[in-house]
């Protein structure tokens, strides 16, 4: 989870690095449930050294919840996390007062595509406060604006807590469980098609959606997931 900058609170970037195509609009302070803020920002380059430190401290159990196997360490894997090009490849940072990283929340998808993989993780300590919910919705608006009309997430089937999160983001879904793991497909524009099952679980607060602020967070694998495997 990359943090801000090594000294001081983070700042906005808006023109003031040279950024292809990087969203400045995106760039945003956030009050949470607890009355803590944040500050939420796209991903840059300048976040690859706090990612790599992020990972490398976390505990065991965090690391396999998020990453469902081992979570990347090289250069080049951290290189190409913290490299996207913000419409195919995004993601938003939030960040503490301090400048360290509170969570973050990244998608990975394909030119011609409309649906990418999605993975969000929040540190331990701002976690039962609705980062993870915040995040992921915002995410989602910045993916539908570049076209993309569905995320799809894998988690540990027992995973509740990350199930609940997608919940109460208020994002219509559909959860198919496969032994131990969990796929989760999100609509962005609201136009989920019917249930096709038993598996498929509402996400309408009357339907049993829990509140985010009782909930922890650490779920997704996307692409790079696969080949390298998204940061913490």
């Amino acid at each position: 989870m990359p943090g801000g900058p090594p000294i001081g609170r983070p700042t906005p970037v808006g023109g003031n690095v040279d950024l292809p195509g990087y969203p400045a609009e995106l760039e945003h302070s956030a009050v949470l449930v607890d009355g803590r803020e944040v500050f939420i920002r796209p991903i840059r380059p300048g976040d690859a050294a706090e990612l790599s430190r992020a990972i490398a401290t976390a505990d065991q159990q965090t690391l396999y919840a998020r990453f469902l196997g081992s979570p990347p360490h090289d250069e080049a894997s951290i290189r190409r996390l913290v490299e996207v090009d913000y419409v195919h490849r995004l993601a938003l940072v939030a960040f503490a007062p301090d400048g360290t990283g509170a969570g973050i929340a990244r998608y990975e998808g394909a030119s011609g595509d409309d649906a990418a993989e999605v993975a969000v993780a929040v540190h331990a300590g701002w976690r039962q406060v609705g980062l993870g919910s915040l995040l992921l919705r915002e995410l989602g608006q910045a993916a539908l604006d570049r076209g993309i009309h569905r995320f799809v997430a894998l988690m540990l089937a027992a995973n509740l807590p990350a199930q609940g999160v997608v919940r109460s983001s208020g994002l219509p879904f559909s959860l198919e469980i496969n032994n131990a793991t969990s796929e989760i497909v999100m609509w962005l524009d609201g136009q989920r098609p019917p249930p096709r099952g038993d598996d498929d679980v509402p996400s309408d607060p009357a339907a049993g959606s829990v509140p985010s602020a009782a909930l922890p967070t650490e779920f997704g694998r996307t692409r790079a997931g696969k080949a390298g495997r998204p940061e913490r």
